[in-house]
């Protein structure tokens, strides 16, 4: 399935299998995502702050702030080394 995602910056096309992992490509580059990746890119996407995103998530997997808020971060510190591509897809 393709899900549209708006309101993080550029707007770009994820597409998300139906066992929940999602793919983005974007300018020639392909970005694999989990489960839980998918998610935080839909909930960042639907949110207006990362305490919201962060809420979100903490409802979505029934665990503390805290967890989701490590869970955030640990995917963006995995994803350092694609440090342009991610700035681009997610700031514009």
């Amino acid at each position: 399935m393709k899900v549209k995602i708006e309101n993080i910056s550029k707007p770009f096309i994820m597409r998300v299998s139906d066992e929940g992992h999602g793919v983005i490509s974007f300018e020639g580059n392909v970005l694999r995502l989990d489960p839980v990746a998918v998610d935080i890119i839909k909930v960042i996407d639907k949110s207006d702050s990362i305490t919201q995103a962060t809420n979100l998530m903490s409802e979505m997997y029934d665990v503390q702030a805290e967890v989701a808020t490590k869970d955030i971060m640990n995917m963006i510190e995995k994803w350092s080394h694609l440090a342009w591509l991610i700035l681009n897809i997610l700031i514009g």
